[in-house]
C-alpha cells in the first residue's frame, strides 16, 4: 500500500473545513474522516514492495524482543509491530 498523495490530503482537508461549518452530526463524520486520513498517512506509509525479513518485534507494552515467530511478546501483550531488516 502507498500513502495518500499530497493532492488528496489537500482535498480532504478542504472538505473537512466545509463540513465543520455545518451541523454537529457532520462534525462527527468529519472527525471520523480525519482519523481515517491520519491512519493512512501514519500507518500505511510503509513500502510493501520489498519482502520483510523479521529481526525482532515491538511489544504492546513498549518493550522489544528479538523473537521473530509465533510467541514473540507473549508475556508482553502481543506484537504491536515487527522490526524488519
Amino acid at each position: 500500500m502507498q500513502t495518500l498523495g499530497r493532492g488528496w490530503i489537500e482535498i480532504l482537508l478542504a472538505t473537512l473545513k466545509i463540513i465543520f461549518k455545518r451541523r454537529t452530526k457532520m462534525k462527527k463524520l468529519a472527525l471520523f474522516a480525519l482519523a481515517v486520513l491520519l491512519y493512512c498517512v501514519i500507518y500505511v506509509s510503509c513500502d510493501t514492495t520489498e519482502p520483510c525479513v523479521r529481526v525482532g518485534a515491538y511489544c504492546n507494552d513498549g518493550t522489544t524482543s528479538t523473537a521473530t515467530g509465533s510467541g514473540a511478546c507473549s508475556g508482553h501483550g502481543g506484537v504491536r509491530d515487527w522490526i524488519c531488516e
